[in-house]
């Protein structure tokens, strides 16, 4: 396409070659972008291993891949492994007691990219991806700064070129880029933004489908919200916005595969109410924050385990460079030859100010609980600042190019009017002024740490000062006429905002080496043995393995973490944590199964089908055998090895039985069903009822699924609340779920 014609080999190999030092760690150690340190550092069971080579332990970046761990690896292992055995993934029965697969708005089922992970093996689609998104993002602003500002960033056509390509390398190359990269959902949406923006701007009616369809697809319902707007501004202020409608209902339609399920789950999931975990109040990007925008480990960095903000890091880094944020403030006092363009840009960046920023407009919309829109993350919307600031800096380096083509161009000569005095030219000294007053605040607001932390910010602050001093020296004071001096200072600033942020990246990415990608330890074998039959585990206080790990190993837990679940199971779940009180205010992303003896967690435990109970003890190879204090006789040792232990609980119920009546007041014995088939979205069930009653399925009740008996369709009842029961009468059936 005449697109990419534009995209020129110089160009890329430029591109290329600085990407390589972004990604060095890949080429050069053989390391995988993925936080498998964290993995066997941090969580239970790994981290009580022993690792060859690392006789003190395997050291960690602090806590950054802790979502992508747990919930993005396990996700795309399972849908892999579910579309290579002819399934369509609908379902995940390992966590929550089951719960959506495709309705996951995460999982990122019909992300067209995420088909590689069908054809190549897990570690290595998975580096294809990370390393694509800033990738895409950097040929994606490339080509949309070349149609924006073509010839117009200087009178020298290969000049016009590297400030091109530098503007692209400082968005694809973000701090905001380098935190959510390791998600492989996030930095797609971020990507293709440029790509829609372009064929938004030429009126390209089937690129811009396909693309704002595959930001939808990349997996992050906020993110892609975040991005239309975005692309709804342009439109408006580039004058397409009818034509841009009529798009997005096309978009809607394509698109609703994905959207309608999770419109569906929404309503049966945690957040479709208020929670006390969540405020969105708490998530704006407080005012003493602000300072990570202009150095983004002014606050430190949990990568070194020294980060002292207020807010999340992953949540408030948006930085793209000093630099950027110089020439972007000469861009919002500048006339440009595209003035649309700048509109847009800086209404980009009001917008950001208006949501982000504690205000008494983003404070009424936490009030509001708007449905969606207040259940989610404020400070997201920073997504957008380095699109807004790269735009800005384009149009602010335009400026100096049109300034300049009358002579030689320094900072006291042809910026505008020679005759003019400096206090007349503003945009030259006032961008300049505040980069100035911004790098002293930051050194005096650091001042008043105390002085661990003040050491981590003046250490931190070296690079953007030393940048911001080159970018002062450039514009503030004369410079000899030449214009080849002016370059040579230029190229340095350009080379020196690179490299900061390719170390930021280096600093902050997590990589890994391939053996501890999910590595198998003894107790999850055990585990995985035990559970071929469906039955699930929980753990005693202080042993448990953490949330969504199941789902990889193929093992089954009440326990789950996701933005969304259903809502039934964590009533049933955090009933049980408050001793069997019903509680109505309980996290809306976490269901925890209790480990805490009591007769709650008993029950649950029965009731839930969690056979087999793990528990881990420091002193099992100085007292093999030794039995826990948190069970009691009605739960037998069956294994042993290393710190981990296995009990059976021999009072659990069966996974599927009959009883007579599901009311908790007429319960009565129970009789064994037999499952004759348990797959993700099909399961069929072998029943003899002594009397007319109900089969139950101790699987999570969620609307979709259908039942037979006999081949007959019938209503599916909830059961206690969470599980599945179906009306059967006397005699034998076969009873059969499908969803």
């Amino acid at each position: 396409m005449k697109f990419f014609n534009n995209l020129t080999i110089p160009a890329i190999l430029t591109i290329s070659i600085i990407s390589l030092f972004y990604f060095k760690p890949i080429w050069k150690d053989h390391l995988i972008p993925f936080p498998g340190n964290l993995l066997v550092s941090y969580f239970s069971p790994w981290k009580e291993e022993a690792w060859p080579g690392y006789p003190t332990g395997v050291p960690r970046k602090g806590l950054l891949g802790f979502d992508t761990v747990r919930m993005m690896g396990p996700w795309r292992n399972f849908i892999t492994n579910e579309i290579k055995s002819g399934r369509f993934p609908s379902w995940n029965p390992h966590q929550f007691g089951g719960a959506p697969m495709a309705a996951n708005f995460q999982s990122a089922l019909f992300f067209p990219p995420n088909l590689i992970y069908l054809i190549l093996p897990f570690h290595i689609a998975w580096t294809i991806l990370i390393v694509s998104q800033p990738l895409l993002a950097i040929f994606g602003m490339y080509l949309l700064l070349k149609e924006l500002f073509n010839g117009s960033l200087s009178t020298h056509k290969r000049i016009n070129a590297l400030t091109i390509i530098f503007l692209s390398l400082m968005y694809g190359f973000s701090s905001w880029m380098s935190v959510w990269i390791e998600w492989n959902i996030h930095g797609f949406v971020y990507a293709l933004l440029p790509f829609a923006l372009l064929f938004i701007y030429k009126k390209k009616t089937i690129l811009t489908i396909l693309t704002i369809s595959a930001i939808i697809f990349a997996g992050h319902p906020q993110m892609a919200m975040i991005g239309i707007t975005a692309l709804l501004i342009a439109s408006a202020v580039w004058k397409k916005f009818k034509w841009m409608l009529a798009v997005l209902s096309v978009v809607t339609l394509i698109t609703s595969v994905q959207w309608w399920p999770v419109l569906k789950y929404y309503q049966q999931a945690s957040r479709e109410k208020q929670s006390g975990e969540f405020s969105y109040g708490k998530t704006l990007l407080p005012w003493s924050q602000i300072p990570q925008l202009l150095a983004p480990n002014f606050f430190g960095n949990p990568a070194t385990g020294n980060f002292s903000g207020k807010l999340d890091f992953l949540e408030s880094t948006a930085y793209s460079g000093i630099a950027i944020l110089g020439f972007a403030a000469m861009g919002l006092l500048a006339k440009s030859k595209n003035p649309e363009t700048r509109n847009f840009a800086i209404a980009i960046f009001m917008l950001i100010a208006l949501l982000v920023l504690p205000n008494p407009i983003s404070l009424l919309i936490g009030k509001l609980n708007i449905p969606i829109f207040s259940t989610s993350v404020a400070s997201r919307w920073l997504m957008l600042l380095p699109l807004s600031l790269i735009l800005l800096a384009a149009v602010g380096i335009e400026h100096i190019s049109l300034s300049c083509k009358a002579g030689p161009c320094s900072a006291g000569r042809n910026f505008s009017e020679k005759a003019r005095p400096f206090w007349e030219r503003p945009g030259l000294y006032i961008p300049a002024t505040l980069i100035l007053i911004f790098t002293l605040s930051l050194w005096i607001y650091a001042l008043s740490f105390p002085p661990e932390f003040r050491s981590v910010s003046f250490r931190n602050l070296l690079i953007p000062s030393a940048i911001a001093g080159l970018f002062l020296f450039i514009f503030s004071f004369r410079l000899a006429d030449r214009q080849s001096t002016m370059k040579i200072f230029l190229f340095t600033l350009g080379i020196l905002s690179i490299g900061e942020l390719i170390l930021f990246g280096w600093k902050t990415m997590p990589y890994t080496e391939k053996r501890f990608i999910y590595p198998v330890t003894p107790v999850l074998t055990k585990l995985q043995e035990l559970s071929r039959d469906g039955s699930r585990f929980a753990a005693t206080d202080g042993s448990v393995l953490e949330t969504n790990f199941a789902t990889y190993y193929g093992l089954y837990d009440l326990s789950g973490y996701d933005a969304l679940y259903p809502r039934r199971i964590g009533e049933l779940v955090w009933t049980a944590n408050n001793n069997g009180i019903p509680v109505k205010d309980f996290s809306r992303s976490t269901v925890v199964v209790p480990a805490k003896p009591s007769q709650a967690r008993n029950n649950l435990w029965n009731l839930g089908g969690v056979r087999w109970i793990v528990n881990k003890d420091d002193m099992l190879a100085e007292h093999p055998g030794q039995r826990s204090n948190d069970l009691s006789s009605d739960f037998e040792l069956i294994w042993e090895e290393g710190k981990w232990q296995i009990y059976e609980n021999m009072k659990v119920f069966p996974r599927s039985f009959f009883v007579s009546d599901i009311s908790p007041a007429e319960q009565g014995p129970i009789t064994l069903a037999e499952i004759m088939l348990y797959q993700s979205n099909k399961i069929e069930i072998s029943v003899s009822a002594p009397t007319d009653g109900y089969l139950i399925l101790t699987d999570t009740y969620y609307p979709g699924w259908k039942a037979s008996v006999d081949g007959t369709g019938v209503n599916i009842l909830p059961a206690f609340g969470a599980f599945r029961a179906v009306e059967v009468s006397k005699g034998s059936h076969t009873v059969r779920f499908n969803l």
